[in-house]
């Protein structure tokens, strides 16, 4: 029975595995389609990953591009995701503390009984020895 259960979480793992995949895409396409652009506007550029810095290299004809704007650009989607993630994660956390914390539905007990318990209780004590 172990070994269904343990391939019953890896079936889970796999379906976490697949919806993030999903969500990186959706927060990517944030990333890209909304928020660089507006950062873009802000800056006077049209796309942060556009940003590159060229070095003409002496005694030759090759010029190294560095694209730190794609790296700026990935650095915002981990950091969006991240953020996303956590609250999710949080979210989830105080769900299953609530679910696992069961009310106390008891009905209180009316003071009428209450007070004849405590009589009874009061009467067992007088009469031991």
């Amino acid at each position: 029975m172990k070994f269904w259960k343990d391939f019953g979480s890896l079936l889970d793992l796999a379906v976490g595995i697949l919806i993030g995949a999903a969500f990186n895409k959706i927060v990517q396409s944030l990333v890209t389609d909304i928020l660089t652009p507006l950062i873009g506007i802000f800056l006077g550029e049209v796309s942060v990953s556009q940003w590159v810095w060229s070095y003409q290299l002496p005694l030759m004809d090759k010029v190294v591009e560095i694209r730190y704007g794609s790296f700026l650009q990935a650095c915002l989607d981990f950091f969006i995701i991240a953020i996303l993630v956590f609250i999710i994660v949080r979210l989830v956390k105080q769900l299953r503390d609530k679910a696992e914390d069961p009310k106390d539905t008891s009905i209180p007990t009316p003071r009428d009984i209450a007070i004849l318990s405590e009589i009874r209780d009061l009467l067992k004590e007088k009469n031991q020895p």
